[in-house]
């Protein structure tokens, strides 16, 4: 789920929980920032929900709870390695989830 609203929250990447459709309190990843390694100029914030159907989600309400501050944004020289850098945030959450 990805939307545009004002936030006072540090950008980075954030390990929390989201409401979203039938998914309550899911464990979810959230991006708060600009994403320039995809050549975006606007801020905005992405919340990914663990292990749920890539479905069609637009236009419904989202909650999103941030518990813990996992790294700051940054820009990546390409999009694998931004994609390995989210395939080790995943891996960090899981490891955090496993903690509570």
């Amino acid at each position: 789920a990805n939307f545009v609203t004002p936030t006072e929250l540090a950008d980075g990447v954030y390990f929390g929980f989201s409401d979203l459709s039938n998914y309550r309190h899911h464990p979810s990843i959230i991006f708060i920032g600009i994403p320039t390694t995809m050549g975006n100029t606007q801020r905005r914030i992405e919340t990914y929900l663990l292990d749920i159907p890539d479905k069609d989600y637009y236009q419904l309400p989202v909650t999103i709870v941030l518990e813990y501050f996992h790294r700051t944004n940054q820009t990546f020289d390409s999009v694998n390695a931004l994609m390995a850098a989210m395939k080790t945030d995943e891996a960090t959450m899981r490891k955090w989830l496993s903690t509570l």
